[in-house]
């Protein structure tokens, strides 16, 4: 008798559950909401947290991934130019990749800055539901009134999306390396274009929060 030694299985979809987190992943909220990960972000202190859209839920509300518990939502900003939440979690869960095509094909080498960005830029973004697509910056000054509020300073792009795909990371590439720049918001419905919030505008509103890569 022939004895094989197998490989385990490798997960190989978004809804699979990952202890190490990843953008690009649906996370679901005890609400039933569903929404898509994004970067692993960091404190002064050293406390961890998963960052995704903040209209996706309320402060207090606790989410899972894979349909195991990540943590609870402990702060979010709605408004002006932000649109960002953060998901406590486990310091071990904190990951530095990127769910395009497959688990973990792209690693985040950096943080888009303010300055860095110009209308043209090829920006992508890999949502739960879409997965990954892209387009061009349209406008990095943009204004929409989504029936609420009205928003400014938001980015206007040409990548496409749909419901689910909110919270999922934005990013572009210089060539050597994979930069993220975002938080998919949604679609501005009278134009059909996608929006996101500037990564950095989220990390300065939260009172400098850094990114884990």
């Amino acid at each position: 008798m022939d004895v094989i030694k197998v490989s385990p299985l490798q997960n190989d979809s978004r809804t699979d559950y990952y202890y190490t987190l990843q953008g690009g992943l649906r996370i679901v909220s005890e609400n039933k909401d569903s929404c898509t990960s994004n970067v692993t972000v960091y404190d002064s202190k050293n406390k961890y947290y998963l960052l995704t859209a903040g209209h996706c839920s309320k402060v207090g509300v606790k989410w899972t991934q894979g349909g195991k518990d990540i943590g609870t939502m402990v702060s979010r900003i709605y408004s002006g130019n932000t649109d960002a939440a953060i998901i406590s979690m486990d310091s071990g869960r904190k990951g530095k990749y990127i769910y395009a095509h497959k688990p973990s094909d792209i690693k985040i080498s950096g943080v888009q800055s303010l300055s860095g960005e110009t209308v043209g830029d090829i920006v992508c973004k890999a949502g739960a539901t879409t997965g990954f697509s892209c387009g061009e910056l349209l406008d990095k000054n943009y204004s929409v009134y989504d029936l609420t509020q009205w928003w400014k300073g938001l980015r206007k792009a040409s990548y496409s999306s749909a419901g689910g795909d909110s919270g999922a990371p934005v990013i572009t590439t210089n060539a050597t390396n994979y930069l993220i720049v975002g938080i998919h918001k949604g679609k501005d419905n009278s134009n059909g274009y996608t929006i996101y919030t500037h990564i950095q505008n989220a990390l300065n509103n939260f009172g400098g929060l850094k990114v884990y890569y």
